[in-house]
């Protein structure tokens, strides 16, 4: 048997990347490469393998039977190939090597940059690339190793999700506000507040539980917003009282800059959840930063005095 050549691998690899983006142009801007590399490259793999993989127009691609048979191989190829990358990297080194991951913007920001150099003095051979972003960014198309969210809607068959920490909602005024009207003592005393409502479109319905007691205030809101930390300045400003992420204010809690509200209710606790694109090897520096994230959450959720 004939050893696989160089530019095979390569040739395999942009393949990979043509069918993560969707085109010929999208993996050639991320790959780094000309569109007419990009092209030599597919037409040589097809070539060399006997067989159309991809129908090419100048306004859609998509993959031949023979390109979806070959395409699940190439991908575990490729894995395969990052594994052995890995294990020697790791002999040699220690874990080394790139994470890159996506977050929501305030929980990037709140959560994840902050504990980034304690990571990186941990593990000096490791490089974080943070993608913070509201959207779903699709992880298998953009290359992303791992996905920090709050909803596990996998966008396909080929992503995979675990949760890492719990989350809930806490009401939550600046202390000025409060000085000014007043302490709500009752669920009810909301309908007379001034409250804050986001999201697109703006939750006006509240979800509160105390042991087996549950309500849903439904709020008049004084000020809307289509974003979080939208929300969130207004509060710390006076604005009024808002139902925010206890990981998005433990820290303003915990400074003094904003004050739980109604302590003996909860709002609804959801997961936190690291997704995966499952078809691709999962490196062992990917599997060590989402340990010490969720080691990191877990002493924080126990800081913060949530049960």
């Amino acid at each position: 048997m004939e050893p696989i050549k160089t530019d095979s691998i390569q040739a395999i690899a942009t393949f990979e990347r043509v069918v993560a983006n969707g085109s010929l142009s999208a993996a050639a801007k991320e790959m780094g490469v000309s569109l007419a590399v990009v092209s030599k490259r597919l037409i040589s793999l097809e070539k060399n393998i006997g067989a159309r993989l991809l129908n090419r127009t100048t306004r859609q691609l998509s993959l031949t039977d023979e390109g979806r048979t070959f395409y699940p191989h190439c991908v575990s190829l490729l894995g395969q190939l990052r594994m052995a990358e890995d294990a020697v990297a790791n002999h040699r080194d220690g874990i080394s090597g790139i994470v890159r991951l996506t977050a929501s913007n305030a929980f990037a920001r709140r959560q994840i940059a902050p504990c980034l150099g304690a990571f990186i003095d941990r593990h000096p051979g490791i490089k974080v690339e943070l993608i913070a972003d509201d959207d779903v960014v699709d992880i298998v198309k953009h290359g992303i190793d791992v996905a920090i969210r709050q909803k596990a809607e996998l966008e396909n068959s080929e992503l995979v999700a675990h949760v890492i920490a719990r989350d809930r909602r806490i009401l939550c005024a600046s202390p000025g506000y409060l000085n000014k009207h007043g302490v709500p003592v009752d669920p009810n005393d909301l309908k007379r507040h001034r409250c804050i409502a986001f999201g697109n479109p703006p939750s006006t319905a509240w979800p509160l539980s105390r042991g087996d007691e549950t309500t849903i205030i439904d709020i008049d809101p004084a000020i809307y917003a289509n974003a979080g930390d939208s929300a969130y300045a207004a509060a710390i400003a006076d604005g009024g009282i808002v139902a925010k992420s206890i990981w998005e204010v433990a820290k303003d809690i915990e400074e003094g800059r904003l004050i739980e509200v109604l302590r003996g209710w909860k709002g609804p606790e959801r997961p936190i959840y690291a997704v995966y694109p499952s078809i691709r090897y999962r490196a062992q520096r990917v599997s060590v930063f989402v340990s010490f994230l969720t080691e990191q959450l877990r002493a924080g959720d126990q800081s913060s005095g949530r049960e």
